[in-house]
């Protein structure tokens, strides 16, 4: 647990308005930098659900190459999150909720994956769900709300 509480301690750190400033001109040197940023948060209202979330995995999945190819100043942000509020089944059946808990258990174990096996290239930030959480609703959802955040930070580890 106690690794835990500094790798969040870390992660609160940079959040830090100042450092994060700092950070900007130090690596950006005349305070611009290039911006990426890959949000696919909703389905087209046709996919079923594997859809969706292929389509969200080659999204993340570029953006993380994209930062770990980056050379210069820029920033990648990956939004790991979605909601969204119609789903469909594999046979066209529609249904309320897609939710975020459903999105965390399906992305989160997959980008904790895809980062550890991608060790020592850059990831750029992720904004994701349940962030802390490994479990939620009873264990209905693992979402592994730990592993990402560990392996995020031991990733970018090289500033």
């Amino acid at each position: 647990m106690y690794q835990y509480k500094y790798v969040f301690a870390q992660l609160i750190a940079f959040l830090d308005r100042n450092h994060f400033n700092h950070l900007v001109r130090k690596y950006a040197g005349d305070n611009k930098a290039k911006l990426y940023v890959q949000d696919i948060f909703e389905s087209n209202g046709d996919e079923v659900d594997i859809q969706f979330y292929n389509r969200k995995k080659a999204g993340m999945r570029q953006c993380f190459q994209k930062a770990a190819e980056s050379f210069g100043s820029g920033w990648f942000i990956n939004h790991e999150s979605a909601y969204f509020g119609i789903s469909v089944f594999a046979d066209g059946t529609k249904y309320l909720g897609m939710n975020y808990a459903e999105v965390a258990n399906e992305m989160n174990p997959w980008a904790a994956d895809y980062v550890n096996d991608h060790k020592g290239k850059k990831t750029g930030i992720v904004m994701m769900d349940f962030g802390g959480i490994d479990q939620f609703f009873w264990g209905c959802f693992y979402t592994r709300g730990i592993d990402l955040p560990v392996n995020i930070v031991d990733n970018n580890n090289y500033l």
